[in-house]
């Protein structure tokens, strides 16, 4: 079933991709519509990656990227929104949120431990979308 333009933009959906390096990533859209066309065109797909990879175990440490860190008036709120960027890359998976401001993807926290897409299940491995940019503190990712 296609995702409705309505479902897409009233959810922060996390999505997975893998780069040339074969490394996993995690995107969360903040209830934009930045994400590919390939899972747009398939929530069935979109479910099934989103199963497997909340299965995986967490393996890793993380290194926060503090530059890419909104500010927060107090901690408590920083810890909140750090949480699901560092529940992936413990996983062994790069994380990215949405920067609002163009729109394009910004690394949140890094695995110590990159987890490969060799590493989880085949089917899913080779179902998931294609980055091609490097999965860095500097580099922002347009969908």
């Amino acid at each position: 079933m296609k995702m409705t333009k309505l479902f897409i933009e009233s959810h922060d959906l996390d999505w997975f991709a893998v780069n040339a390096a074969n490394f996993v990533a995690h995107f969360t859209t903040g209830g934009t519509d930045k994400i590919p066309r390939e899972l747009q065109q398939s929530q069935e797909l979109w479910e099934f990656h989103y199963d497997v990879i909340s299965g995986l175990p967490a393996t890793s440490g993380y290194v926060i990227c503090e530059k890419n860190v909104p500010l927060f008036d107090d901690p408590a709120s920083r810890n909140q929104y750090l949480e699901s960027f560092l529940h992936y890359a413990r996983k062994g998976i790069f994380s990215f949120d949405i920067n609002f401001d163009d729109l394009t993807y910004t690394l949140i926290a890094a695995p110590e431990t990159p987890l490969t897409c060799h590493s989880i299940t085949l089917p899913t491995a080779k179902e998931l979308v294609k980055i091609h940019s490097p999965f860095q503190c500097t580099t922002a990712i347009r969908i």
